[in-house]
């Protein structure tokens, strides 16, 4: 019986997936319902599912993030999308993520859901069956009588692109299924192993660059069980980064193949922010390009670099919002090769950004460091004269050059970001008015309370009734 988490946060739909739908004619049996994607995860720590059918647009955690994290926590776990008509071009999104199917809230009629239902089915029964013959032996557990193989990897979770290869020709052998979207070819013989590549190489005139062949060495006498299990993990560690559009072909010995990859450094990831957020490698290409190389060699899940881009351009932001108003992360990222794109285009941005003015680099360094201090030590006493000292400039001059390129004068500028983070303490916080009055830099609440309500009309017990959820 395949288990099912439905995941929406309109009650109403929820009630008639989980009554109205056939689920038994299909195997399946509706075994909890979530709100949001928090709760999805609260239920699925304790409760055992299959498939989970979730929608994309939700408080608290959205779909794509649910996903991220099943991906994550529960890689075993098919994931069907709940999508309204506008939220399609998050489809592709969640497609990249994982998600085997997906069904549109206004075509949820009986026979439409139905022949999901169906698709989804045959697909786990399909998964389940190879999982079975490898874990019985049948075929994965031979020794391998030939050096060199062929992997199919797709950089989409979907196994529709095995397509693309059987276009190019008929094969004296199949492709086997190993995991979603890895292939592996193992020919019989060195004259196959001669003609494979012509057969079924990869057309690098094709628009689709979702794709890539690795070209595997070194297999004689290895255990071909073994070799799939690296190719899955190989995948989710390490294809992201090996794979580039315009250069498909990846060359693998079985020894890089195995090797396992080291923890993920905390320590140098903490120093890798510090030195992303300083902003230093905007004019100077040397550092930004090391930056880029150490933050490749860290090889961090595509999960884990998700939520890292999204730590930086929400603190780039926050911080540097007097250069740089919105930023988005990349549209694709399908492999390294696009978010290195991505780098480059916000390097872009703030080097044009900061050619708008007419001070010299060194200090425009200056006062973005400055601005830096304002954020780190919102709660300590903050000083102009103080923070002029600490970037090697005189008080007069850093406070000119401070109102020209931050638009607002420092004691100005040190109000909005005390005040703008007392906001967010209020709405996402318990914290008591007298805690966040410190935390922000004011020694005495009253005080902080009459700056609060002359900078936002409100008090800040006001201001949190209003914004605050629940």
């Amino acid at each position: 019986m395949i288990k099912v988490l439905i995941v929406d946060d309109d009650k109403l739909v929820r009630k008639g997936l989980t009554s109205t739908m056939p689920w038994q004619d299909y195997d399946m049996k509706v075994v909890g319902e979530a709100k949001n994607g928090e709760k999805a995860l609260e239920f699925m720590e304790s409760n055992e599912i299959d498939l989970l059918f979730t929608d994309l647009a939700m408080p608290v955690m959205s779909g794509i993030e649910l996903m991220r994290n099943v991906r994550e926590r529960y890689p075993s776990v098919s994931i069907v999308v709940l999508t309204m008509h506008q939220d399609f071009e998050y489809i592709q999104d969640a497609l990249r993520l994982g998600a085997i199917d997906y069904i549109a809230k206004v075509q949820m009629e009986m026979e439409s859901f139905e022949e999901v239902l169906a698709r989804v089915q045959k697909r786990m029964i399909d998964v389940k069956g190879k999982n079975d013959r490898q874990f019985k032996g049948e075929s994965s557990s031979e020794i391998l009588e030939i050096d060199e193989g062929y992997a199919f990897v797709s950089t989409m979770e979907t196994d529709g692109m095995i397509s693309i290869i059987k276009e190019k020709g008929e094969l004296d052998f199949q492709p086997e299924l190993i995991d979603t979207g890895v292939w592996l070819w193992l020919p019989t013989s060195e004259k196959d192993c001669k003609n494979i590549l012509n057969r079924i190489s990869i057309d690098d005139d094709n628009n689709n660059n979702d794709y890539g062949i690795i070209i595997l060495n070194g297999l004689i006498r290895k255990n071909k069980n073994e070799i799939q299990k690296h190719l899955i993990k190989y995948k989710e560690k390490r294809f992201f980064y090996d794979y580039h559009p315009n250069n498909k072909r990846i060359y693998l010995s079985i020894q890089e193949l195995e090797r396992n990859l080291s923890l993920v450094d905390e320590v140098k990831i903490t120093k890798l922010k510090e030195q992303w957020l300083s902003l230093a490698w905007v004019q100077q290409t040397s550092e930004f390009e090391k930056l880029l190389k150490e933050m490749k060699a860290l090889h961090l899940p595509k999960t884990r670099l998700v939520n890292l881009l999204y730590f930086l351009v929400n603190e780039w932001i926050r911080i540097y919002n007097h250069v740089i108003a919105k930023l988005e992360l990349p549209d694709e990222m399908s492999c390294w090769y696009d978010v290195e794109n991505w780098f480059y285009s916000i390097r872009d941005l703030l080097n044009e950004s900061m050619g708008n003015n007419l001070f010299s680099s060194d200090v425009q360094k200056s006062i973005m460091k400055s601005v830096r201090i304002i954020h780190e030590e919102l709660a300590c006493p903050v000083h102009a004269s103080d923070i002029a000292k600490r970037v090697n400039m005189s008080r007069s001059y850093f406070s000119q050059c401070f109102k020209d390129l931050v638009g607002m004068t420092f004691n100005e500028y040190v109000r909005h970001v005390r005040v703008e983070k007392a906001k967010e303490y209020l709405v996402h916080t318990n914290k008591t008015i007298t805690w966040i009055a410190e935390n922000t830099g004011y020694a005495d609440d009253k005080y902080f309370s009459r700056t609060f309500r002359k900078k936002t009309g409100s008090l800040p017990s006001e201001y949190r009734k209003m914004n605050q959820k629940g």
